[in-house]
């Protein structure tokens, strides 16, 4: 793992005025490491709910002369995206950038843009502070994502977990477009409910849908869409009575024989310690006495469909989900990105 540096995360953004009626203003800004301007471009369109807050963010990523940065950069509402980190060095180090939603949650009415491109040849680590909330709501809650990967440019996406409270009412659908000389990195953790503190999802409805194309083709469509209360909390081929899942995807280079050779070489990896004895199968997972009371054991599973690495997991822990997110990332990274795993410094503020 890399050398840590302190990072101080800037909490003075200036944001526009706002309020939950809507009304935004539209603000523009030139990217904050020095790189190309951004032009100013049309407004952002609103998303078109009735109330709550409604925040757009559309941003670039440039490789720039010999490190990446911002390119474009337009955001509406209370959205921001903080100016590039860059704890990681040698060719192709990617800059670490943080998405930043100061409200800290989603409440009825809420909606959130974000559009991100990855120019040719840049690279990036993509998180986020803290996690994100969809409180309990009548009214739909929204999350939008769409990330474009240019030829030869590389993207990591991790983001914090979201937590489902009961009673939201939620739909987050996330989409990447990858070049086929590009290349996915990401992981998704949801929450149903707050495990820890024995409060379920006995009401309000989920629903997630995550898409994967290459050059338009689909490689992978996921789809979950849960009622509170309902049989796929408990079913088998859903929930198995766990609250959390964490999805770890990466998608190699088109016909690329080394990306392809470090997919498989992750997937085995985690693969035999599956097959170690069941009191030696820990893939930096909790020994069963740190399990939260009453916790169910995770079910967990990787594989690889053509050039998709995937491997899922149901779990009860928190903790639980965070290190198998960091085992996997682990086998994965000095293959596909030739680096090992940097964490991002605020994940531990």
């Amino acid at each position: 793992m890399g050398r840590r540096k302190s990072q101080k995360l800037m909490t003075s953004l200036k944001l526009e005025k706002y309020s939950p009626a809507g009304g935004h203003d539209i603000e523009t800004k030139k990217a904050a490491d020095g790189g190309p301007s951004q032009s100013s471009g049309s407004p952002l369109p609103d998303s078109g709910h009735v109330g709550g807050w409604k925040a757009d963010l559309d941003f670039s990523v440039a490789a720039g002369s010999g490190r990446c940065g911002l390119g474009r950069l337009s955001f509406k509402g209370p959205l921001r995206i903080q100016r590039p980190f860059r704890p990681e060095s040698g060719p192709n180090a990617p800059c670490h950038l943080y998405l930043l939603h100061p409200p800290g949650g989603m409440v009825g009415g809420d909606a959130l843009t974000i559009k991100a491109e990855m120019e040719p040849g840049a690279r990036a680590l993509v998180t986020t502070p803290s996690a994100a909330k969809f409180y309990r709501a009548q009214a739909p809650q929204s999350q939008s994502t769409s990330v474009n990967v240019g030829p030869k440019a590389g993207i990591e996406w991790l983001p914090a977990e979201t937590i489902v409270f009961s009673g939201a009412n939620g739909l987050v659908e996330t989409s990447f477009e990858v070049s086929n000389l590009g290349f996915l990195l990401g992981c998704e953790i949801t929450v149903l409910g707050r495990p820890a503190s024995g409060d379920g999802f006995e009401r309000g409805v989920w629903h997630q849908i995550f898409n994967i194309k290459r050059e338009g083709r689909l490689v992978l469509r996921d789809v979950w869409k849960s009622q509170g209360g309902g049989d796929e909390l408990i079913n088998p081929a859903g929930w198995a009575e766990r609250h959390i899942a964490v999805m770890f995807y990466a998608l190699g280079r088109h016909g690329e024989p080394t990306d392809l050779a470090a997919l498989t070489a992750a997937r085995n990896v985690l693969w035999q310690d599956m097959e170690k004895p069941k009191e030696n199968r820990q893939p930096g997972l909790l020994p069963p006495q740190s399990r939260p009371p009453q916790s169910l054991a995770p079910i967990w599973g990787v594989t690889i469909l053509g050039e998709l690495f995937l491997a899922k997991m149901l779990t009860d822990s928190l903790t639980e989900a965070h290190r198998f997110r960091l085992k996997v990332w682990e086998a994965l990274r000095p293959g596909l990105w030739q680096r090992e795993v940097y964490v991002p410094d605020i994940w531990f503020t």
